[in-house]
């Protein structure tokens, strides 16, 4: 929180400074962004009252010491040796209603990926110094970004099951397919090309064509599935309300 508010701080100093020297038709819209940082600051003073309570909700690292971790109410944090000291990055991406930040990742061809709430996608291609936002054609929470193992491809899924397919960057999109339903947490790309999306009520998804189709399947026992992981063959390592389990590709459980 000491790191957000000294950024803010910044940020309304600055943005004084841009004020008294703008033509006086822009003076209006940057007055109107200053109450903003002032309303964000008052927001996280308050929160210093009570202590931290966001919490994080996804952490990419590069190698040991270069990383970025992503959270909630627009929290977004750089480190550059192993977590010892971290930067305020948020400033660095367009959210301004600090909309929660649910998922980072790197995709294959080397752009980073941010996804959050309201439809939020964020892309950098320039190794996370600098942020662009993207257009959606979905606006509710996306809980997670993955690539597909192709260049430049994303794939954006979340509430009651909405997926996002782009081949170029984020600069077009197209809703994939899914009968399901259910919300999708995490997603993972084995070594063969295939695509695996868990979620809520037990659901696991998989893509054998690059993410044009998946077939669903529901594991008997409804419990949610947060995340997976391949290993041997094609199975899987599922973790979530049942705890960690081994299955096949489908989801079903082998021991």
């Amino acid at each position: 929180m000491e790191l957000a508010i000294e950024s803010r701080e910044e940020q309304i100093v600055a943005m004084q400074e841009r004020i008294e020297e703008a033509p006086e038709e822009e003076k209006e819209d940057l007055e109107w962004a200053l109450d903003d940082l002032y309303f964000a600051l008052e927001n996280i003073q308050a929160d210093m009252d009570i202590g931290p309570v966001n919490p994080l909700l996804d952490v990419w690292f590069e190698n040991e010491n270069r990383g970025f971790v992503v959270g909630a109410y627009g929290m977004f944090l750089r480190t550059m040796d192993g977590g010892e000291t971290w930067k305020d990055w948020a400033p660095r991406i367009d959210n301004r209603q600090n909309f929660h930040l649910n998922g980072i990742t790197r995709i294959t061809g080397g752009a980073l990926v941010v996804v959050g709430e309201a439809g939020q996608i964020h892309v950098s291609v320039d190794g996370g110094e600098t942020f662009e936002r993207r257009e959606a054609p979905y606006e509710g929470s996306l809980f997670g970004v993955i690539g597909t193992g192709q260049v430049n491809e994303i794939l954006a899924f979340g509430l009651r099951g909405n997926m996002l397919f782009s081949s170029d960057l984020g600069k077009s999109w197209r809703m994939v397919p899914n009968s399901a339903g259910a919300t999708l947490n995490s997603g993972v790309v084995a070594e063969d090309g295939r695509i695996t999306l868990v979620g809520n009520g037990g659901a696991v998804l998989m893509s054998t064509n690059g993410a044009e189709t998946f077939r669903e399947h529901f594991r008997s026992d409804r419990e949610g599935v947060m995340s997976a992981v391949p290993i041997s063959g094609t199975d899987l390592l599922i973790v979530g309300e049942g705890g960690a389990k081994i299955t096949d590709a489908r989801g079903r459980n082998l021991q």
